[in-house]
């Protein structure tokens, strides 16, 4: 348990993101009110309040190793703008940039020099550092694209929304250059997680809805095994010794957590 930023426990309470020091970040809604929600970095027993721009929610999505937050916060107009949180400092990144985000809960992405994936103005991959958004490369035949996790190396994962109906395709942008990851079954799929060897996880979804979890390495796209009778799976995150984490469907329907380890 991280405690509460108030001494008191709302109704949500979750850790998104933790680094190499121990350090944890995530989001806390205030006792009485599920719509106002507090970001928080919690280190050593203590919870840190990490302020806002103005707005009822802040989430607090990814943290690296320097102690640098990523997330986003509502404005007191009621937009939601990206963060960079350092040494007590918040940065507005602005609406035109949405830092990515996975869902719920949230999990951002930020490497340690602290450039954000994400996306521009709801329609291109971007990364921002420094103050400059940087718009990652397209091709003609792309007309909408999100960044959804990058490494050391600066290589960015993500989707791609491919003209005119073949549909979203992960896709990798390395030295300037955007790379199409093709699909294991025709019905789209996303990049999730890149990690420092190059090595690329995600999903993609056949014609019945399924999602079958993927690794993408040196140009070569490998299906996930499932669960014996399982008939779906998601691959969720990887690290830099190549193991895996997600879930998968298992014969009886259910679904459990598992854990790829992928050879050396």
């Amino acid at each position: 348990m991280f405690g509460t930023l108030t001494g008191v426990r709302g109704k949500y309470n979750q850790a998104t993101a933790l680094n190499d020091r121990g350090q944890v970040v995530g989001y806390e809604s205030l006792a009485g009110d599920d719509f106002i929600w507090r970001g928080f970095l919690w280190q050593r027993g203590k919870m840190t309040d990490l302020g806002g721009l103005g707005g009822s929610i802040t989430t607090a999505d990814a943290i690296n190793n320097r102690g640098q937050v990523a997330g986003t916060s509502w404005t007191t107009n009621g937009e939601t703008h990206g963060f960079l949180w350092a040494s007590g400092k918040m940065t507005d990144l602005g609406a035109r940039f949405d830092p990515a985000s996975l869902g719920a809960p949230q999990r951002g992405a930020m490497n340690e020099r602290g450039q954000i994936p994400g996306r521009v103005d709801d329609r291109w991959a971007a990364v921002w550092e420094d103050g400059v958004i940087r718009i990652l490369p397209k091709t003609t035949g792309i007309r909408a694209s999100q960044a959804l996790d990058i490494n050391e190396a600066g290589t960015v994962v993500g989707s791609c929304t491919l003209r005119p109906s073949s549909g979203v395709h992960p896709c990798l942008w390395r030295n300037g250059k955007v790379l199409d990851l093709g699909l294991i079954y025709g019905n789209g799929g996303k990049a999730h997680a890149i990690n420092d060897r190059g090595q690329v996880i995600g999903n993609s979804r056949s014609g019945n809805g399924r999602y079958h979890g993927f690794v993408w390495e040196n140009g070569k796209l490998t299906e996930l095994p499932m669960l014996p009778g399982g008939k779906q799976s998601q691959a969720l995150a990887i690290n830099n010794r190549g193991q895996i984490i997600g879930n998968s469907e298992t014969k009886s329907g259910a679904t459990h957590a598992v854990l790829w380890t992928l050879k050396p």
